[in-house]
């Protein structure tokens, strides 16, 4: 589909990573990445690397069009599963 090879799904949510990293700028102390909830980069990969970058706080946006037990709520149960083995 793309010049980089990627599906999709992967080339639009790095494409909107980028765009978001470039609307905040680098002057702010925040950091903006993308986990995938059945794929890589994983949801526990990119936890891990924030951390080891001083993340100290979260926000997470499952970026699914509806709410559903079966995708919103898989990823917020991933993340939670994620951190709880963190500490």
């Amino acid at each position: 589909m793309t010049a980089t090879n990627e599906s999709p799904l992967r080339y639009y949510t790095r494409s909107q990573t980028e765009k978001l990293c470039n609307k905040f700028g680098s002057t702010q102390n925040i950091i903006i990445d993308f986990a995938m909830r059945y794929g890589n980069p994983s949801i526990k990969s990119k936890l891990n690397l924030l951390k080891e970058q001083g993340c100290e706080k979260l926000i997470i946006l499952p970026l699914y069009p509806q709410y559903a037990a079966a995708t919103t709520a898989t990823v917020c149960d991933e993340v939670y599963r994620c951190l709880m083995k963190m500490r």
